[in-house]
């Protein structure tokens, strides 16, 4: 038996002419007792359009059933003039609820929070506010669609209803309110939890109309979503946060999840994007310093993403632009190395200006994601700085030369909507470290 319903009874619904206006929200009640009780909720009562009336009026309905209104219920709304007009039935408040949980199975006892393992542990009846139940019921069902049960049911049957003298069982139902002690009915119910149909995960299916090119392995191994695995909902939205994360990828609507018997399949709409980059420039030129020798020199910008259709990213820049002076950057990233989940990124920075100084920095790191937007990483770092201590100013020269070795941890979290062209979204890069310097 369902305790939700909603009816909607509704006179003016041309979107094409009131769209966009400005409405008003008047709510009516029947009974006194019912408008007091509505004076405790607070909502809007100007509109910009026809739908976020329907929703306010939703929302509400919803809460006072979470509050123990279980009869909640709009019995007709109609619009006049951009003026909404809804009557409302509240009836009587059923706050304590007659709850048998013996039908939940025990397997699913060590995945719950402490309140449903305290619910369950007792297996007998037990009173506690109906906003409990619709929290024991979420928790239900978010346990069975993350352990293959995606169409599990819980609802309410057996219900009764029995007259009770709240006032002379105090030590069991407390409340703050004497007026709460003057409720007269109050019922029971055997909640009823139905498993449905074990899924497994099978296929990753990539369609559009010019997919990405990839290997599936790869791309199972860094959504962590295998074939034969058990079907879990998490999984899937953790799956779509980290497709969105690929520079290479571009989604064209969300991932879908189709069933067939057993099996779950995904869909994934994308298109490849053409982000590769390769540009430069190199030529030999006479050196004045060097008796007209011809020296290398020129500027190169490589780079390449979803290597081998694997996923791994090459990035190159180099420049030389005069005699004996280079700068590199070289940065090269490993995704799911042998199928861990750690992805492996090296990067190398070289800055040579002639014979005046060398820097040089080589860093490591290992990362891991932690599903969906958030991955912890582990990082060592080395870096070089020498110098001709003849090109440098005397108050410095004694400590131009430097080596560092650092070791450290560090948290990133990152929800742009879109990584080459964010519009909105947060990108935060937290790290801390430690090491050792070294002055000659």
């Amino acid at each position: 038996m369902q305790l939700y319903f909603l009816v909607f009874v509704v006179s003016c619904m041309s979107f094409a002419n009131i769209y966009a206006q400005n409405f008003t929200l008047t709510i009516h009640t029947i009974q006194a007792q019912e408008a007091k009780i509505l004076t405790s909720y607070q909502y809007p009562k100007t509109y910009k359009d026809s739908l976020s009336v329907l929703k306010t009026l939703q929302n509400l309905v919803t809460t006072l059933q979470e509050d123990g209104f279980l009869a909640a219920s709009f019995d007709s709304i109609f619009c006049k003039e951009k003026q909404f007009h809804a009557y409302l039935h509240i009836a009587k408040s059923y706050r304590f609820l007659q709850l048998n949980t013996d039908n939940i199975p025990k397997e699913l006892l060590q995945y719950m929070d402490s309140k449903s393992k305290n619910i369950s542990k007792k297996r007998q009846n037990h009173s506690f506010y109906y906003i409990d139940f619709l929290k024991l019921k979420t928790n239900l069902l978010r346990i069975s669609e993350n352990n293959g049960y995606p169409f599990a049911k819980v609802y309410l049957g057996s219900i009764q209803f029995k007259t009770i003298d709240l006032s002379q069982d105090k030590t069991n139902y407390k409340t703050n309110n004497e007026n709460d002690y003057q409720r007269e009915q109050d019922f029971s119910a055997i909640l009823r939890y139905e498993k449905g149909t074990y899924i497994r995960f099978d296929s990753l299916l990539i369609i559009g109309k010019n997919p990405l090119k990839i290997k599936r392995k790869f791309l199972e191994n860094y959504l962590k979503l295998h074939k034969n695995q058990s079907f879990s909902q998490k999984k899937v939205e953790d799956a779509e946060k980290l497709l969105r994360k690929l520079p290479y990828l571009q989604l064209t609507q969300p991932l879908e999840t189709t069933f067939e018997r057993d099996r779950a399949f995904l869909i994934l709409h994308s298109e490849a994007l053409k982000i590769n980059q390769f540009d430069g420039i190199v030529g030999l030129l006479p050196n004045a310093a060097q008796n007209n020798q011809l020296q290398f020199t020129g500027q190169v910008n490589l780079k390449l993403y979803n290597l081998l259709q694997s996923g791994k990213t090459l990035l190159l820049e180099w420049q030389s632009p005069r005699s004996q002076s280079q700068l590199l950057n070289l940065s090269y990233e490993h995704p799911n190395l042998f199928k861990s989940g750690i992805d492996i990124t090296s990067s190398l920075h070289l800055n040579k200006r002639d014979t005046s100084f060398v820097n040089f920095r080589w860093a490591l790191q290992f990362a891991y994601n932690l599903g969906g937007n958030a991955k912890v990483f582990a990082f060592t770092e080395f870096r070089q700085s020498t110098s001709d201590s003849s090109q440098v100013n005397q108050p410095i020269k004694n400590i131009a030369d430097t080596k560092v070795q650092l070791y450290g941890l560090g948290y990133e979290f990152q929800n742009l909507n879109n990584l080459q062209n964010p519009r909105k979204g947060w990108h935060i890069r937290l790290t801390t470290s430690a090491g050792n310097k070294d002055i000659k």
